[in-house]
This record gives structure tokens, sequence and C-alpha cells, in this order.
């Protein structure tokens, strides 16, 4: 058997191993979404809070500082090691090899 054959029987395994987890996790989700229904009920006589609770306050419309500052960071590393590699290929690789 060739190191290509084993390659391609191992990763065919991982890939049958990976989509059988995955479906499994989301059969589990589909029986847990299923279920969670219940039905509640509150007593009447139940004591009442000695402090009611403050109104639910208006949600923060800023993103979190992860998509501000994070993700536009990586875009701009990510553009320059993109350019600098097409540069290095164009000065140190290219300029190796000439065509006879």
């Amino acid at each position: 058997m060739t190191s290509r054959n084993r390659l391609l029987i191992v990763g065919a395994l991982v890939a049958l191993l990976v989509s059988w987890s995955a479906v499994a996790t989301a059969s589990a989700f589909t029986q847990a979404e299923e279920g969670a229904t219940t039905t509640t009920t509150v007593d009447p006589n139940a004591p009442q809070p000695a402090e009611p609770a403050p109104a639910p306050s208006e949600p923060d419309t800023e993103p979190p500082w992860t998509a501000r500052y994070i993700i536009p960071i990586i875009v701009v590393v990510s553009l320059g090691l993109i350019v600098g590699l097409a540069v290095y290929y164009a000065f140190r690789v290219k300029g190796r090899y000439e065509v006879v």
C-alpha cells in the first residue's frame, strides 16, 4: 500500500468521523429543542418581592470591541502579509530562475 493510499484512507476516516459527530450533535440539539417547552404557572398566593425589579434597559447598539478593533486589525495584517509575500516572490524567488 502506497503512502498516498494510506493518506486517502486516513482522510476518509477523519471526514467520516467529523461528519458523524456533526450529525450526532445536530440531532441532540434538535431533540433538546423539541422537549424544551414547559408550562409555567404563577401562584397567585405567592409573596410579592420587597422591591420591584427595574424595567429592562435598551441594549447597547455599539458593536463589541472585537468587531471594532480585532477584526479590522486581522484584515489589515492579512492583506499586508499577502502583499509582502507577493513582493518577496517577485524579488527573491522569481529572479533566481532563468528561462532558457
